[in-house]
């Protein structure tokens, strides 16, 4: 059955598809192929498997030309292909993996791993030796920094933006658990802190509860700080607020405490005192 570009899978006899073409009852693919897949918004692209293999294709035509043809945009080399979030696909080799931007319709070169970051459309990406921060619909790489695959890896997540629409993002899992955020240079690590709690309220990132070597403090997702860093202890409290013919009731929903490591550091040194 063919879709809207007018092309159709094709099957033998021998177990084998091709793609063909209605508009002109051309075969523009041979039948030698164990299995082929159409997806996309469209069902305009088409997974290939050859020898245990993965390639995807495009169906795609020129200006003014009203038949489609086939874009091939890797062969069948892949070990697989995984959804990496809209307009993205991860397409894992034996040299590595690099996704692919359908709506720039460009191939990434390979790099040692590649991660979409949950509910996000960012892409961290580990080479050799670099590390990227990407821009998947833009592919501009917004952050890098030196760092060996070797080495521990860095794992980001996106915690909202500043009311300037810059994502800000924070290190997850190990430490140092520093955040990353936009200034007028660029992206950077704010380093030195360690993100105890982030606050973001419709997406917008509106403080961070940081822990320095002298205390506990609070910094914005633009990196400033909004208070000293030399606290014991922050307590966050989230409150609604309903109202009703002019009368109002407050009801606090969860009260949450947090201690600088210097505090539990001093606790334990009195415990040895004792």
């Amino acid at each position: 059955m063919a879709n809207k570009t007018g092309l159709y899978i094709s099957g033998n006899r021998s177990g084998k598809y091709g793609i063909g073409r209605w508009s002109d009852k051309t075969l523009i693919l041979a039948q030698d192929y164990e299995n082929i897949y159409r997806t996309g918004k469209d069902n305009d692209f088409f997974v290939l498997v050859k020898a245990g293999k993965i390639g995807l294709s495009k169906a795609t035509r020129n200006e003014g030309e009203t038949a489609y043809s086939l874009e091939v945009i890797t062969p069948c080399e892949n070990n697989s292909i995984e959804c990496g979030g809209s307009n993205t696909l991860l397409l894992n080799h034996k040299k590595g993996t690099r996704y692919y931007n359908i709506r720039e319709n460009k191939l990434s070169d390979f790099y040692k791993s590649v991660f979409t970051l949950p509910l996000s459309h960012y892409i961290q990406a580990q080479a050799e030796d670099m590390f990227y921060l990407i821009d998947k619909e833009t592919d501009e790489v917004i952050y890098q920094q030196e760092h060996s695959y070797k080495s521990n890896p860095i794992y980001l997540r996106e915690i909202g933006k500043t009311k300037d629409g810059n994502a800000v993002f924070r290190e997850w899992g190990s430490p140092p658990n520093a955040l990353l955020y936009k200034n007028e240079s660029g992206y950077k690590f704010l380093d030195g802190y360690v993100v105890l709690e982030t606050m973001s309220h419709k997406g917008v990132n509106l403080a961070n509860i940081v822990d320095g070597k002298d205390g506990i403090g609070l910094v914005d997702g633009n990196g400033n700080f909004l208070s000293d860093v030399d606290f014991d202890r922050v307590e966050t409290e989230y409150k609604i607020k309903l109202t009703k013919n002019g009368e109002s009731v407050e009801q606090v929903i969860s009260s949450v405490k947090h201690n600088s490591l210097r505090w539990f550091d001093s606790v334990i040194a009195g415990m040895e005192l004792n």
